[in-house]
């Protein structure tokens, strides 16, 4: 359904409630203008009711949102911060040369040349250092029971 066909239907159901309320006040109705100008006021007020009701939902709405959203990024990161101190200490269990060689790799970035080449070792070497550093973490997360998605 489109938006002009919602508008169309949300008219229509505005003017009936309307004609509804002004039949029920039908013997203590006073108008004083003429019928058709007490008409277009009386739906244009059913309207702006309508309107502002809305509003105060979706605002509402809104908020709730709002709230659950946040409550998921506290969540979140907490669970994010939980993670990483058992990473820092997974690569802290590292012996001294695979620990070196995984932080230059995974956490400043440096390419396996430029690691091999500062630490002077060979490629091969450098590799396997991080795939034994690699290895071990998975291995030291895996006996704590963490869970990683």
């Amino acid at each position: 359904m489109n938006k002009l066909t919602k508008m169309i239907i949300s008219s229509a159901i505005n003017l009936q409630q309307t004609l509804v309320k002004i039949w029920i006040k039908r013997d203590t109705l006073n108008i004083r203008s003429s019928l058709k100008n007490y008409l277009y006021r009386a739906v244009y007020n059913t309207f702006l009711k309508e309107y502002r009701k809305l509003k105060k939902e979706e605002l509402a709405l809104l908020e709730i949102k709002n709230t659950v959203l946040m409550d998921f990024v506290e969540k979140d990161e907490t669970l994010m911060e939980e993670r990483m101190q058992l990473l820092e200490s997974a690569i802290n269990q590292l012996p001294k040369k695979n620990k070196e060689v995984f932080l230059l790799s995974k956490k400043s970035g440096y390419k396996h040349k430029e690691i091999a080449s500062q630490l002077d070792i060979s490629e091969k070497a450098m590799e396997k250092h991080i795939s034994r550093a690699t290895q071990s973490i998975k291995k030291w997360l895996k006996e704590k029971k963490t869970i990683w998605y």
